[in-house]
């Protein structure tokens, strides 16, 4: 970065720069234009096509195609004093969920934008809570206490971390991605209390709340089971953390009594039914995914299998076949010195056994 007097762009500048209207983006378009039909079927096959899973139209395809055609139209390609051929949309298609090649992307994209080192990060969790509250309105109802952040590879977080720090100061290091991503403490809170509220919530008929009503002495014990299940895990991969409430306490600065009292009188109305996000995405995302590391490590984790199968049984899925394991983001094979080494070394690790 550096300061210049004028625009480097001011010789591309041809004539007045009329403000770019989101009006007439492709899905805005499809809400203020008195026809709609065109738009409503563009807008409709997306949204088929992402929950339909068809290939090279998922919602990480379609993030990727966005961010893409902003280089192309907003960069005007090299206009930027760029070097190298423009990134165009259909030569970043993601052929799958491999992390690898994302992470391929995304450096690739980074680079033509002029950065000279790249690194890949993941924050512990969202550094507000928020809810919508309408077709345009959100609620932002309180900080999230402090962040931690881990990369991959995780030796990268030396460096990534300074950076990040200088945004949110109250935030602290942990190893690598996978620390992160299982450390989630909504994994242990969302499905099962909900899980076991879920009379209450059927038939309150949208009159609930989890944290008030659905964290009762009995369910903590079940919260209690799923955080030793996953301490297991956190000491056979060799993590700093020794359970997610220890992470938990650290974030809020509080003790867990403590911060669930605060949560009691101010947590936010619902879930309402069953496919709520504390299901649909915490089971899939987060529970199956300990679980299939717990099977990697030869860790027994009944509490969450449990949770997962009953979750799948309410809501007609089978998680065990739609969630997040080992084998989908491709790391199957491994054993736990080998995972510890390719978290902490990236790609290179694997590399170094071929």
């Amino acid at each position: 970065m550096k300061i210049v007097k004028e625009p480097t762009y001011k010789k591309d500048i041809v004539d007045s720069l009329g403000r770019f209207d989101e009006r007439q983006n492709g899905f805005s378009r499809g809400r203020v234009d008195p026809s709609r039909s065109k738009y409503d079927r563009m807008h409709d096959r997306s949204v088929e096509n992402i929950h339909r899973k068809v290939p090279g139209k998922t919602v990480l395809d379609h993030a990727l195609w966005v961010s893409a055609r902003t280089v192309d139209y907003v960069l005007r390609q090299t206009q930027m004093a760029r070097e190298g051929t423009a990134l165009f949309n259909q030569n970043l298609k993601l052929e799958s969920c491999n992390p690898g090649e994302m992470s391929r992307i995304i450096k690739r994209v980074a680079r033509w934008l002029g950065a000279d080192r790249v690194g890949i990060a993941e924050v512990l969790t969202l550094p507000y809570a928020c809810r919508k509250t309408g077709a345009t309105s959100i609620n932002v109802s309180r900080l999230l206490g402090v962040l931690g952040l881990g990369a991959f590879p995780g030796k990268n977080i030396d460096w990534i971390f300074p950076i990040f720090q200088a945004i949110y100061p109250s935030s602290f290091k942990m190893s690598n991605g996978l620390e992160v991503g299982i450390c989630n403490a909504n994994i242990i809170l969302h499905p099962a209390p909900t899980l076991l509220s879920l009379g209450r919530i059927e038939y309150s008929q949208g009159d609930f709340y989890l944290y008030k009503e659905g964290f009762t002495p009995s369910i903590e014990k079940v919260i209690d089971a799923l955080d030793r299940e996953i301490a297991s895990i956190f000491k056979a991969l060799g993590f700093p953390s020794k359970s997610s409430k220890e992470i938990f306490e650290k974030r809020y600065e509080k003790s867990w009594d403590e911060q669930f009292n605060m949560m009691r009188k101010i947590g936010s109305k619902g879930p309402f039914d069953v496919k709520t996000r504390y299901i649909t995405e915490d089971v899939p995302v987060g529970m199956v995914l300990i679980s299939s590391i717990g099977k990697m490590l030869g860790i027994p984790t009944p509490t969450f299998d449990s949770v997962i199968h009953l979750c799948g049984v309410v809501n007609d899925e089978n998680y065990w076949r739609s969630g997040r394991t080992l084998v989908t983001l491709g790391l199957e094979g491994m054993n736990s010195e080998t995972l510890k080494g390719f978290l902490r070394e990236g790609y290179d690790y694997l590399a170094k056994d071929l």
